[in-house]
């Protein structure tokens, strides 16, 4: 069976699924109105229903980011994710051939994944895994135990070769952090910087809280020019450290900084809903705008109220489909959201070329743990490449960095 068989048989057998209750777990209420650049969207805008296969699809509509008037443009027909990007779009096992379930974490290249086996727990023991698409099989790449009284194991980055992820250990008074490495092509994961108590503070002008600075966990973790680059929960600066481990270094400037997505970091001790500014780490560009309580803001783009969105700068503005966002406080890689339309489903959202894909699942099986992007945790959510969920007996897998 082909790929494009596959998927035409997989989303074929959601399509009898019913809707669920209501999905107060997961939806972030809105008020009434979304004011973006003085432009107020409004209970009063054109609105188009659309039926869309099994279920409807409302959308205020706004042509060019300007308030309708008379005559308006029809609302996108949001289609199944795997017919508007087919590239982005595989369906795989739910097992290994060795039997055991396994979850994606992200792609290695064009023909493999990095799939993760285990309980997924902290204390557990990870085993990451190669996934050949084309053939169905699975190499073994690591198997890393995480250190005695571990509570948190971070999720894998990879780049320049080599994947990385971090632990948390001890009690919250004494607690130790531990950024570990290992070539992606596979080996023993290496502890390249360990810190606890005494491990550089924020700046006097950051407020954080002490439950924070007792924790003193990994706010975000990335791979870049060759070293692994990091900052802590709080604040504190962005540092940097290479493959084989030295002393960190933080980088020069960033002490009231906090790394966002590299090379963009933002100001210490801000929320997700009051960034207010972004600052390039390697050209100096910085990034001002919005200052409205109403909308949260990544290097880009920002979701507001009403299932708006815009851009930083104020271009841009414009309604999704459905009423609800959901998941990720902020854009996915600066860019995607998940969206919540009338009948329940879930539908990923490209608000760069404002297009919108049918993932083929409903909120009521979220809420029954069937998907692999809903996490709790808001660095994992907005730094994810792809997503995962189960589907007709199957998973499928959405690449974010093949949507173009």
């Amino acid at each position: 069976m082909n790929i494009e068989d596959l998927l035409r048989e997989t989303f074929s057998e959601m399509a009898y699924e019913q809707a669920p209750p209501p999905p107060d777990r997961f939806l972030r209420p809105r008020p009434a109105r979304w004011h973006a650049g003085g432009l107020v969207l409004a209970a009063a805008a054109a609105v188009a229903v659309l039926s869309v296969g099994s279920f409807v699809v409302v959308q205020q509509a706004f042509p060019n980011g300007r308030h309708a008037t008379g005559t308006s443009e029809a609302a996108p027909v949001v289609r199944p994710v795997a017919e508007m990007w087919p590239e982005a779009v595989r369906v795989v096992p739910k097992q290994l051939p060795n039997g055991q379930a396994f979850t994606p974490v992200l792609y290695l290249d064009k023909r493999s994944l990095l799939v993760r086996t285990g309980k997924g727990t902290s204390r557990d023991a990870t085993v990451l895994w190669s996934y050949d698409l084309a053939s169905g099989t699975a190499k073994q790449l690591v198997d890393f135990l995480p250190p005695p009284d571990t509570t948190y194991t971070s999720p894998v980055v990879m780049g320049d070769g080599y994947l990385a992820w971090w632990t948390i250990s001890g009690a919250r008074t004494s607690s130790v952090k531990g950024i570990w490495v290992v070539p992606a092509t596979g080996g023993v994961a290496s502890k390249i910087a360990t810190s606890g108590r005494g491990f550089p503070r924020p700046a006097e002008s950051v407020v954080v809280p002490s439950s924070v600075l007792a924790m003193r966990g990994v706010d975000t973790l990335a791979i870049a020019e060759g070293k692994v680059v990091w900052s802590d929960a709080g604040g504190g600066g962005v540092f940097t450290m290479p493959f084989g481990g030295e002393v960190p270094q933080r980088m020069p400037g960033t002490e009231t900084l906090t790394l966002l997505r590299w090379p963009w970091a933002y100001p210490s001790g801000s929320s997700s809903s009051d960034i207010t500014s972004v600052h390039n780490l390697k050209t100096g560009e910085v990034r001002t705008g919005p200052v409205d309580a109403s909308l949260r803001c990544s290097i880009t783009w920002c979701l507001g109220h009403q299932a708006g969105t815009r851009r930083r700068d104020g271009s841009g503005a414009h309604e999704m489909p459905g009423k609800q966002t959901l998941g990720p406080l902020l854009p996915a890689l600066d860019r995607f959201a998940f969206l919540c339309v009338d009948t329940y489903r879930l539908v990923l959202y490209d608000m760069a070329t404002r297009r919108g894909g049918d993932l083929g699942i409903t909120v009521g099986q979220a809420m029954k743990a069937k998907v692999h992007f809903f996490r709790g945790d808001e660095v994992a959510e907005r730094m994810m490449s792809l997503i995962s969920y189960e589907a007709g007996g199957r998973q499928v897998v959405v690449d974010l960095t093949a949507i173009k």
